[in-house]
Order: structure tokens, then C-alpha cells, then sequence
């Protein structure tokens, strides 16, 4: 009900609807990943040994503490603040997608270790996205409007998960995987555009100068 409430909101308030997407994007490179390319690795017949090493490329989001402070630190010379690296990583995310979606998973040692970094770069970029927009998002929104801000956003998060495996495995049977990948990358466009169109945050005193 609450989800509901929230999600009329965001089709009232320009503001709140940008939250929604930006969720979307912030969920959407994460099964991709992991559970949707355990599929993909699955249906190509890989070791199922193998498949589990790829666990390991969620490994920077469970670090990203690490290097925060340097996003909050440093803003780059295009857009404002938070946008201008959400608007980076997004880019950088498209790319990389893309770059798996040409691969092909199969025993081939080769094509696992191709496989792997690209996997590891997107789990490193999607991490820098969220550091990013749980910023944005902070700052915002007013006090009053943090409660449906986060519904919307948490909303839009696992609406990109449905649509990054269940839709993406409903799609692989009569798509091929690279295919599914290509459209899922698509999909990360709806970030970009949010980002480029999306109200800057206010200006905000940096504790670190």
C-alpha cells in the first residue's frame, strides 16, 4: 500500500518520478552479474564449479566504502555534483554491457577469462552508481519527502531486477543470450536520460576542503 501511495506520487511530482528511474537504473546491472549470468553460463554448459567463482565479481560493492569519500570528494566538469557521475558510470555501464553481450560463455578457458573482468568492471561501475545516487537522492529531497523518496527508489530497484532476469529469462528462449544482453543495455538509456534531465542537487558545503 505504501509502494502504491508512493509510486501515484511520483506521477505528481516531476521529482519523485526521477527517483523512480533512477532506482530502476541503480537495480538493473545486478543480476546481470550474477543470478541472470549464472543462467546464461548455465545454459551454455559451463562447470558448474566455475559458475561460482563468478560470485566473486560482487566483491566491490561489499568495498565500496573504500573509495566513497573520493565521489564525494571530487565532482566532474559536466552536469552538477552526483549527476555528473551518475551520468559517467551510466555511460560506462551501457558500454560495458555491451562488451559482454558480444561474449559467449562456454568451457573454453578463454572465453571464461574474457568473461570475467568485463563481469568484475560492471560490478565495480554499478557500485560507483549507487555510492552516487544514494548521494543524490539524500540531497534532494526535503525532509518531509525522504519516506517516499526511498519507497520510489526501492520500487524502481526491484522493478529493474524482475525485468533484468525474470523478463531476461523469459526472453532467452526464443532470443539468443547475446541478444537479451544487447536489449538489457538498452535499458540502462532510461538512466542517462533521467540523469541528464533530472533537477540538480542543492549545493552543499564539502567537508573535505
Amino acid at each position: 500500500m505504501k509502494e502504491i501511495q508512493a509510486l501515484k506520487h511520483a506521477l505528481q511530482n516531476r521529482k519523485m518520478a526521477n527517483l523512480l528511474l533512477l532506482g530502476f537504473a541503480s537495480g538493473l546491472p545486478l543480476f546481470l552479474t550474477t543470478r541472470t549470468l549464472q543462467l546464461w553460463m548455465k545454459d551454455a554448459e559451463v562447470d558448474v564449479a566455475k559458475i561460482t567463482l563468478f560470485g566473486l565479481v560482487s566483491l566491490p560493492y561489499s568495498l565500496k566504502f573504500i573509495w566513497s569519500p573520493l565521489i564525494d570528494r571530487f565532482s566532474l566538469p559536466f552536469l552538477t555534483g552526483r549527476r555528473s557521475w551518475l551520468f559517467l558510470t551510466q555511460i560506462c555501464l551501457v558500454i560495458a554491457l555491451i562488451a559482454m553481450a558480444l561474449q559467449q560463455p562456454s568451457q573454453n578457458t578463454q572465453t571464461l577469462i574474457n568473461l570475467a573482468p568485463i563481469s568484475f568492471i560492471i560490478a565495480f561501475i554499478r557500485s560507483n552508481q549507487d555510492i552516487a545516487g544514494d548521494a543524490y537522492r539524500t540531497e534532494i529531497v526535503n525532509p518531509w519527502e525522504l519516506e517516499t523518496g526511498a519507497s520510489l527508489w526501492v520500487l524502481g530497484y526491484r522493478v529493474a531486477l524482475f525485468i533484468a532476469f525474470s523478463l531476461a529469462a523469459w526472453l532467452a528462449g526464443f532470443l539468443s543470450w547475446n541478444i537479451v544482453y544487447l536489449l538489457m543495455s538498452g535499458f540502462m538509456i532510461i538512466g542517462l536520460i533521467t540523469t541528464f534531465f533530472a533537477p540538480s542537487e542543492p549545493q552543499i558545503t564539502n567537508n573535505y576542503s
